[in-house]
């Protein structure tokens, strides 16, 4: 298993739409993208610094997400999301 770490300034229209809305917002300050899969399907595990209510309002604004589950955790909010496109 390889880990990486990396940070992400606004790339104007090239960035996610999920990263534009924190960008943009101030709920939520920060997200880390902990699994991705680019050869079998577009889904994620990631996790966010906000609350389930303000990750919920985010995901249910962007077309491309097909499904997501939530966890509430004390310091943040994990998800995973299937996306669609």
């Amino acid at each position: 298993m390889k880990r990486i770490s990396f940070r992400v300034t606004d790339l104007g229209g090239f960035s996610h739409p999920i990263y534009r809305q924190i960008i943009q917002g101030d709920r939520i300050s920060h997200g880390r993208l902990l699994m991705w899969d680019p050869m079998a399907t577009a889904t994620t595990l990631s996790w966010f610094d906000g609350s389930r209510r303000a990750v919920t309002e985010i995901l249910t604004s962007i077309e491309a997400i097909g499904t997501f589950h939530l966890h509430p955790e004390s310091d943040g909010t994990y998800e995973f999301i299937n996306q669609t496109q």
